[in-house]
């Protein structure tokens, strides 16, 4: 599983998401934020916790959840230690 989002400043980010989603081994890849259009064969989210909601529902043991927005998130958080620390509990929270 892969969740991307964040602001892309410009950059054209439709390849990667186009690339990525190609990928048969990938389960689903989710985007959170204002620019998912960005990114073709993801599933869009309005919020990191709700796509740690779903992740929870699809995962099983030896699953790898990637975390790599590709992008900044100043729409959402104060600056990427913000999200990381979001990121963090909401794993955490899911090992309860």
């Amino acid at each position: 599983m892969l969740i991307v989002g964040g602001l892309g400043k410009g950059v054209d980010r439709s390849s990667l998401g186009a690339h990525v989603s190609s990928f048969s081994t990938l389960k689903k890849m989710y985007c959170f934020g204002k620019e998912c259009n960005a990114f073709t064969g993801s599933v869009v989210y309005e919020s990191l916790e709700k796509v740690m909601e779903d992740v929870s529902t699809l995962m099983t043991p030896g699953d790898i959840v990637l975390f790599s927005p590709s992008g900044t998130s100043f729409d959402l958080f104060k600056d990427y230690k913000h999200r990381g620390q979001v990121f963090k509990a909401l794993v955490n929270d899911l090992k309860k």
